[in-house]
């Protein structure tokens, strides 16, 4: 009796940490009023508790949201399965990519399908004879999430160095393997970015740390194999910049960056003289941002002084003022030069203009220009391995949301271009039965906004469509029509997949970046709803049809979008969503917030306090009709803090009016990205998928 006292004593326990393992309604979170007061402003947060990270009570919701989930879904479980089992059948049984050069060898990884991770080998150049390098799936057992980031071979071939992280918050460790022995060692470099580089001296190892609590990279460190000594080489104190370590292509520099959004500066060592102290090229001055490349002989700098859309300037090693700069292209005010790929004898610019990518081919020697022309168009192209600086050939590849990657080989010389891969996806797939296309969609204030599409072939406009339309639009990053091989299990399901290009990337150049964002951030949302607008104007699909879907910035666009206009939208699939905006930028001791002023305003001062808050996704909740919710989060997620989606979710189910279907997922073992491991990670979007699908049918 006493066993069995203890037993069920342990049982209650586990009850009351975790609730019920199925609950047939949806967790009620309870309500803890809290005051939150800033330059006189009083906003009431009943949620603010669920941040107690460690607390057994907000594990305990957690976990019922989890199960109530799981719950509600369970009946469309084949269907999950389904879908994961089509996106898994076009990884294909087996791929190896595209070998590269790189020194005496040429790298490749082999795909597997019922693997998780690539096998990464290599082979000397000229021979097939291939070396096994490194397994992830062997060094990953035993770990529930398993990150390998930023694997480097030492100069003399003989070494491997590779980080990795075990828990998802991107803290890792090195280790280093003699590539001829395969004896692994873990280093004493621990709790580091994975940002590190070698020097040619094949014992120093130059690597980046970041603060235990903000996580942002401030320290870079210089490390000796034989000595073992850890010395700190760079510190930036100030919290809205970030270090970071590169090596040079020529393998001649080694460039030690510290950025802002809005401004950088790079200090620069000879990578044969690994203890020399870091040269300054040109000191920060607020608002320039710089980069610097090797040339060879010279340096490039890609540069917005007095170019808004960048421009490219050269100087000699010895001359890093900028007086002593000199153009190699100018400005333009109608082409973003977004960064560039430099050889001996010719640069490659990669450029955007009107949304579009193009490659210009820069000949040195005489100034010559050429533009590289694409097989298909519109096209998402993309600069691949090329770290041979000797060499006249640039390999890139190009796709689009209906053509998987295909990679060319290009002649910079003789302007010969030849097709030297296209990817492999299944048994069954045929790009031919899908079309895809680009048009503009103008906005409430005359601005045309990029948007492309995908369907099936034979789909009717009649408006009868299901429509998936996905947006980014934050930090200027562009959301580039790639293929994505995982909607085609949409598409196949008569979805219509639209991607919308709104302001705050900077698709259209930087002017489109700083019209969505600060003061300007309610651009992104009303670009949002117009092209969802004009597609279904466009009779591609019906208000009752739509689903929206963003993932972090994206995911608070589509909160914000929720609370704007919910009657547009059928469903939602919010993924790690930046909902509770105000109170994050409020608080500088969450990883990440300062850094952020540049992009969103520092809410100290009272302009950009009213103005976040009047779109904030969590503090515009209101009573009102919302679509249905599928939303997730990473418990270790260091960019968006596991209880914003989880207090977005907790809100909306105390004030929204409808019967909506409102679920929360939270991933108990990953971070921002989700689950590691390919397969893992398509498990994890197939079933929002599935949700997205189970809707369109009604079956939720």
């Amino acid at each position: 009796m006493k066993n069995f006292s203890s037993i069920f004593t342990l049982i209650s326990s586990l009850f009351v940490v975790f609730g019920p393992l199925y609950s047939q309604e949806p967790p009620v979170a309870e309500q803890k009023r809290r005051v939150l007061s800033h330059h006189g402003d009083e906003r009431v947060d009943h949620f603010y508790w669920l941040r107690e990270k460690e607390s057994p009570e907000v594990l305990k919701y957690l976990r019922q949201e989890n199960n109530y989930t799981q719950e509600t879904m369970a009946p469309h479980k084949k269907l999950h399965e389904t879908i994961l089992d089509e996106m898994v059948s076009r990884l294909g049984k087996q791929e190896d990519s595209l070998p590269y050069k790189k020194g005496n060898y040429e790298y490749f990884k082999k795909y597997k399908r019922d693997l998780e991770y690539p096998i990464y080998y290599r082979s000397p150049v000229g021979r097939s004879l291939s070396q096994e390098i490194l397994n992830p799936n062997i060094i990953s057992k035993g770990h529930s999430f398993f990150n390998l980031a930023s694997m480097r071979v030492s100069p003399d071939e003989k070494y491997l160095a590779y980080a990795v992280d075990t828990q998802g918050r991107n803290f890792f460790t090195l280790f280093i393997k003699n590539l001829k022995s395969g004896t692994v060692t873990k280093t004493e470099i621990k709790d580091i970015a994975e940002n590190f580089e070698w020097a040619n001296d094949n014992e120093t190892l130059f690597y980046t740390k970041q603060d235990h609590e903000t996580l942002r990279w401030d320290k870079i460190f210089r490390y000796s194999l034989k000595s073992k000594k850890h010395e700190l080489i760079i510190h930036e104190p100030d919290e809205k910049y970030w270090v970071n370590i590169r090596k040079s292509k020529t393998n001649s520099f080694i460039f030690f960056e510290s950025e802002a959004t809005l401004t950088s500066e790079t200090y620069f060592i000879d990578a044969n003289t690994p203890k020399a102290k870091p040269v300054l090229l040109s000191k920060r001055s607020e608002g320039h941002f710089y980069t610097v490349f090797d040339g060879g002989d010279r340096f490039f700098i890609k540069t917005n002084l007095k170019a808004k859309n960048y421009r490219l300037m050269e100087t000699d090693f010895n001359k890093g003022s900028i007086k002593s700069w000199r153009e190699v292209m100018p400005h333009r005010e109608d082409v973003l030069l977004e960064t560039i790929e430099q050889f001996k004898d010719y640069i490659v610019f990669k450029e955007r203009k009107d949304g579009l990518v193009s490659y210009r081919v820069y000949d040195r020697k005489n100034g010559e220009q050429k533009v590289i022309p694409f097989a298909v168009n519109p096209a998402t192209p993309y600069i691949l391995e090329n770290y041979d600086f000797e060499s006249r050939k640039l390999r890139f590849s190009v796709e689009s949301l209906s053509l998987p990657e295909t990679i060319y080989e290009y002649d910079m010389g003789s302007e010969k271009q030849v097709l030297l891969k296209q990817k492999k996806i299944g048994t069954n797939f045929n790009s031919d039965d899908y079309v895809s296309m680009r048009f503009f969609a103008s906005s409430r204030d005359g601005v045309n906004i990029p948007v492309s599409i995908v369907y099936k072939k034979g789909l009717k406009r009649d408006g009868m469509n299901p429509l998936l339309i996905y947006a980014y639009g934050a930090y200027g990053d562009n959301v580039n029509p790639y293929f994505e091989q995982e909607i085609f299990s949409l598409l196949d399901r008569g979805f219509v997949y639209a991607v919308a290009n709104v302001r705050g990337g900077s698709e259209m150049g930087q002017y489109w970046y700083d019209n969505g964002k600060m003061l300007n951030k309610k651009n992104t949302f009303y670009d949002f709803i117009d092209v969802t607008k004009y597609l279904i104007k466009e009779k591609y699909t019906s208000p009752k049809k739509v689903y929206a879907w963003g993932m972090s910035a994206g995911g608070l666009l589509v909160g914000a979008v929720a609370n704007m206009r919910p009657d547009l939208y059928n469903g939602i699939y919010a993924q790690v969503p930046f909902v509770d905006t105000l109170t994050t930028m409020l608080d500088p001791s969450i990883p990440l917030t300062i850094g952020e002023y540049d992009e969103w305003g520092n809410p100290e001062d009272k302009v950009y306090y009213n103005y976040i808050k009047s779109y904030s996704p969590y503090d515009n909740i209101v009573a009102q009709d919302y679509p249905h919710m599928f939303v997730t989060g990473g418990f270790y997620d260091s960019q968006v803090q596991y209880w914003e989606p989880a207090k977005w979710v907790a809100k909306l189910r105390t004030l929204k009016t409808d019967n909506n279907l409102l679920l929360l997922h939270t991933d108990m073992n990953a971070g921002h990205g989700g689950a590691s491991g390919r397969i893992e990670s398509l498990r994890q979007l197939s079933f929002g998928f599935s949700f997205l699908v189970s809707l369109e049918k009604g079956l939720l």
